[in-house]
This record gives C-alpha cells, structure tokens and sequence, in this order.
C-alpha cells in the first residue's frame, strides 16, 4: 500500500483574524499532522475572510469536488469550526466526504470512525454555532 495522500482544509473569517490562529499557523500545524501520519500532503484548500457559516466559500467549493474525483484519501481540518460552523452544515460536508469514502481528521484524531470522536465532533460544532450567535452568550445553563 503506498503513502496517504493527504488534503488539508484551514480557513480564516475577517472578523477571526486577530483573534484566532492565522491561515499560516493552521497550516503548519495541519502539515506537522500529515507528515506525523506519514502521509503526503497533495493539496491545500484555503479560505481567506470567509465566515464557516456558509457553504459558499471557494476552497471548501474545490475540496468538495476533488473529494468526489478521488485526488486525496483524508481530509485534515485544525478544528470542527474550521470544517462549518453551522451544524447542518458540516453534517453535510462531513456526509459528502465519507460517501467519496474519506479519512477525517480533525486536530490530528480521527473524528468520524470512532463514536465517541463522532460525538466529541458533534458537540464541538453545537458549541462553534452557538459561539456565531453573541446574544446567546452566556445562556448556556441558564433556565429561560
């Protein structure tokens, strides 16, 4: 079997750039995993100032289709958030990657093939839309 052929996905909105990790950051990280994995990284899907409640966003665009053409085996992605931050969203690229019969790796763990990562997914990205939403800040918890 030969090496992995590895895809990596990091995005930064406009309004998350003085406050999260920089593009470059999350792909230096995302390499270090691949090249953990022993994996060969073929391509990079990015997104500059593009909010993860859309679909709408070129490189997520471009993954998407060379997922289905069968150009990488796993995906590596830095967080849920980074994938969407929308729920129903990532369901569906997350959907569309295991139907083309893709790894997932979200920092560096394999989050879809094990059910509790599976479930760690899914919270995470309830908490990655809830964090979109500032005048739910704070509710978590509370008796409304």
């Amino acid at each position: 079997m030969g090496l992995m052929k590895a895809a990596l996905y990091a995005r930064v909105a406009s309004a998350d750039r003085g406050q999260r990790r920089t593009i470059a950051s999350q792909v230096l990280e995302l390499k270090g995993q691949i090249a953990a994995s022993d994996g060969v990284l073929v391509k990079q899907y990015i997104d500059y100032g593009r909010s993860g409640a859309t679909l709408d966003r070129p490189g997520l665009k471009q993954l998407r289709q060379d997922a289905k053409a069968g150009r990488f085996d796993t995906v590596y992605f830095l967080a849920a958030d980074r994938i969407a931050r929308d729920l129903a969203h990532q369901a569906i690229i997350v959907g569309e990657l295991l139907e083309c019969g893709k790894k997932i790796m979200v920092n560096g763990k394999d989050y879809v093939h094990d059910p509790h990562n599976r479930l760690a997914l899914s919270v995470l990205a309830a908490f990655a839309e809830l964090e979109r939403h500032p005048k739910l800040e704070g509710t978590i918890g509370q008796n409304r």
